[in-house]
């Protein structure tokens, strides 16, 4: 297998052909966000699943950001899962992890263990990434009042109606 490079926003996959695509921090260096996630609805089969790995500005990380501002521009959880409802995806699951601080040294790291525990229970939507699993729905269309009865009237078998002149 060989190594494939393409934009975000163009990927070169017929329609509807790929049962599961991964975005791994994928959506922060991309161009135009919105548009990776229309091509990749495009390209996911019927009830095809998505998995994004993201980074969450509403965070500790996002207060002080170890990444640099021009090189990555993380999308909130929030806004995230309103495109992707946009797009006819149903998130099934949602994961925050690592709650500690941007620390450098690993005896700080190691003193700030306890944040992992309480982050997890009291907080856990502030963690500094994120796990989302997606799943894309194709909707039946649905006719409903007017349209529904005559498309019901529509395959019914005709009668036609005559009437003689003459009598009353």
């Amino acid at each position: 297998m060989g190594l494939l490079r393409c934009d975000f926003d163009a990927l070169p996959f017929p329609g509807r052909s790929l049962d599961v695509v991964v975005l791994a921090h994928a959506l922060e260096q991309s161009r135009d966000p919105h548009l990776a996630l229309a091509e990749v609805e495009r390209v996911l089969v019927p009830e095809g699943r998505l998995l994004i790995f993201g980074l969450n500005p509403a965070s500790l990380w996002g207060l002080q950001p170890p990444w640099g501002q021009e090189a990555c521009q993380p999308i909130a959880y929030r806004r995230l899962r309103d495109w992707l409802r946009l797009l006819s995806f149903e998130v099934e699951r949602a994961r925050f992890g690592w709650f500690r601080p941007p620390l450098a040294r690993a005896e700080w790291l190691d003193r700030l263990e306890w944040m992992e525990r309480m982050g997890a229970r009291w907080w856990p939507v502030f963690g500094a990434v994120y796990a989302i699993e997606a799943v894309r729905r194709v909707r039946g269309m649905r006719l409903v009042g007017l349209a529904r009865r005559q498309a019901r009237y529509a395959n019914a078998p005709r009668t036609a109606v005559t009437a003689r002149h003459g009598r009353p």
